[in-house]
């Protein structure tokens, strides 16, 4: 079966991304050290998905990819820092992958390159 469903999570509230500098995604990608924790951390987050029942929900989309963030081997101190703060206030993030950016349900009022931003869920069309 399908880990998720077709349709696009439901409730996707306004998000906020936060860019805090690069990662060089090639030294990466070159790297069977990285790629071995990115590929555990990727399996591991597939199961925890399969445990929750293939519930494709907002919810279950952030903490699944913030267990993906810790566990990969390329969290930064300023990711790291920013999510904490955020998941102090009951809220959630994760950090994008392969960047030193995260996505989160509240903004890191911290960093100048904060902005809001929303999931279309009508899909691709022409405006």
């Amino acid at each position: 079966g399908h880990l998720f469903s077709t349709s696009p999570p439901q409730g996707v509230d306004d998000f906020y991304c936060s860019v805090y500098g690069p990662i060089s995604t090639k030294s990466v990608l070159q790297s069977p050290q990285a790629m071995e924790k990115v590929n555990r951390a990727g399996a591991k987050a597939i199961g925890e998905m399969k445990q929750r029942e293939n519930k494709t929900t907002w919810e279950n989309l952030l903490d699944v990819s913030w267990i993906f963030s810790k566990e990969c081997g390329l969290l930064t101190p300023e990711v790291e820092r920013a999510v904490k703060k955020i998941q102090k206030k009951n809220e959630k993030a994760f950090m994008i992958m392969i960047g030193n950016s995260l996505v989160s349900t509240l903004p890191d009022e911290d960093c100048p390159n904060t902005w809001k931003t929303n999931i279309d869920l009508q899909g691709t069309r022409l405006l």
